[in-house]
């Protein structure tokens, strides 16, 4: 054999492997570029907050465990990480960084299992340059690791109804117990198998999907309690809006591209992909009709039940949804495969390639162009650490430090070691009527704590509510004493508009207190106040 024919040999039997091997390094890159360039954002600090709590858990303080919101083993998993690698944004964001480059290869293996080799090819290269699996695997969040429990899910379920061997069902009731404890919307994977047993050869496995749902359902009783709780407070109260038909529509479209996509990059995308979505259906109907109902269902039936619920408890999270994204990817990726005319193909690759291009380079420009109908939750990342060295180096011994807005506390990661240093002071200040509904409710059930009676990045402190009386003319907190008072506004948006508490805030500490300065960074506001008017600044 010459060199020219074991070229060809060796290219048409490690082609596929080659070719995921270039997706798994592009999704490589992507993720891991500028992965600790920008500081960390609330939610993420919610997260060190949270996997703090397991280096103290034991028997008798197993309720801190239970009384998390959700991402159990997400937090789980990054205290553990964080002994090893260390506190930094890099070091943080890294563990949603390996599960997003994990779910690579893993939706090639589905695709490959639900169509052939290279739809899950296709289906890997969609996913390694999604602009919302980039966005979440560079992000402290468990979402990243909750997309690839789901796909474990799945994976398990269809090999085991097609082997039924008792491995598989064991790696199903693994995969769905760790899922369901790293988020509960995971659930909907599982009722899913159960209902799609029930298709043509399936039903003779119900048995075993019973016996497994029961297993997966004992490990999480210890939880129930908590997430019935859960569900009280958020009907009674929450801050995501009640999502509308439209909403489908934009999630599918950040699907597609992300939070970054300008209208026009949405519009022609939208149209890109359901013409491909809808090619597959039709294409692979005849062949392989109980697949594609199998994924149909894992997709649609999340978001159709998460709507529907949400008309009275608004759960609708594009964040949340993204965990079923990659079912929608390989139904995409059948379709794209399905296209017979290599030059359209080439151009359908290319035109997807260069709207994800431009989304990115939005995202790594922090830029988000539509308005928050389209992104909602989402924020562009604020570089607060240059407020926080502010504080940091002008500090005074006798200082207190005050928050005016949740938003603004992100800051108090980059000021942890002064305040544990210097044992100091936090306060979250408080205006009752100026609060927005849904920090009013958190209010009215936890005396004002707002998320955080617990405590925040800080060892062994806690930051103390003090509830501002707009009535009231006095200029001392009682029971406090202080020389001087760095007060700490923001807002969600990077845009520099306080809302209206923090204003409210910010205006009654110049009513009762002398401002000594104040100053800006990239819409983050540092006041400094002085109990004492003759006081100077040091």
């Amino acid at each position: 054999m010459n060199n020219q024919n074991m070229q060809n040999f060796f290219w048409k039997t490690h082609k596929n492997t080659l070719l995921l091997f270039l997706c798994l390094i592009f999704g490589l890159i992507i993720r891991s570029y500028n992965l600790g360039s920008h500081n960390l954002w609330f939610d993420e600090v919610i997260t060190f907050v949270s996997a703090k709590y397991f280096r103290e858990i034991n028997l008798y303080k197993l309720s801190s465990f239970m009384s998390l919101l959700n991402h159990h083993l997400y937090y789980l998993l990054l205290n553990l990480w964080t002994v090893y690698f260390g506190k930094s944004e890099l070091a943080l964001r890294s563990l949603s960084m390996i599960f997003g480059i994990l779910s690579i290869p893993l939706i090639y293996k589905l695709g490959k299992l639900f169509f052939n080799e290279r739809v899950g090819l296709i289906s890997a290269f969609i996913l390694s340059i999604s602009p919302i699996h980039i966005w979440y695997s560079q992000e402290a969040r468990g979402y990243s690791l909750s997309t690839f429990l789901v796909m474990s899910i799945v994976y398990f379920y269809i090999a085991a109804v097609e082997r039924n061997k008792l491995h598989l069902w064991i790696g199903f009731i693994v995969s769905s117990i760790l899922a369901v404890y790293s988020n509960y919307f995971c659930f909907y994977i599982i009722i899913s198998t159960g209902a799609l047993i029930f298709l043509k050869n399936y039903r003779y496995l119900l048995k075993r999907w019973l016996e497994s749902f029961c297993f997966i359902l004992i490990a999480f009783l210890p939880q129930l309690p908590n997430l019935l709780k859960q569900s009280i407070s958020i009907e009674e109260n929450f801050w995501i809006p009640r999502p509308h038909l439209s909403s489908i529509v934009t999630t599918l479209e950040n699907f597609n591209v992300g939070y970054n996509a300008t209208a026009g990059i949405h519009f022609f995308t939208f149209i890109l992909f359901s013409s491909l979505l809808l090619l597959g259906i039709q294409r692979w109907w005849q062949e392989k009709r109980k697949e594609l109902i199998s994924l149909i269902s894992f997709l649609f039936i999340p978001i159709i039940f998460t709507f529907l619920i949400s008309q009275k408890m608004p759960i609708y999270l594009d964040r949340q949804l993204m965990l079923f994204s990659p079912f929608y990817y390989i139904i995409v990726a059948a379709g794209l495969e399905k296209i017979e005319l290599r030059v359209v193909k080439i151009i359908v690759y290319l035109s997807m390639l260069l709207a994800v291009l431009l989304c990115l380079h939005n995202y790594f420009s922090y830029r988000i162009p539509l308005s928050q109908r389209h992104h909602v939750g989402v924020y562009v990342k604020k570089p607060v650490k240059p407020a926080a060295d502010y504080i940091d180096k002008r500090f005074a011994k006798g200082d207190i430090i005050g928050f005016s807005e949740p938003s603004s506390f992100a800051l108090s990661y980059y000021i942890r070691e002064l305040i544990n240093r210097e044992k100091i002071e936090v306060f979250s200040f408080v205006i009752k009527s100026k609060l927005g509904p849904y920090w009013r409710g958190i209010g009215e059930r936890e005396r004002y704590g707002i998320y955080f009676k617990g405590g925040m990045p800080f060892r062994d402190r806690q930051i103390s509510v003090v509830i501002l009386d707009e009535k009231v003319s006095s200029k001392k907190f009682e029971g406090y004493n202080f020389k001087r008072l760095w007060l700490i506004s923001s807002s969600w948006a990077r845009d520099g508009i306080l809302d209206l508490h923090a204003q409210s805030v910010r205006e009654w500490m110049r009513i009762h207190y002398s401002i000594l300065e104040s100053r800006e960074f990239d819409g983050i506001f540092v006041d400094l106040y002085c109990s004492n008017p003759n006081c100077i600044v040091k």
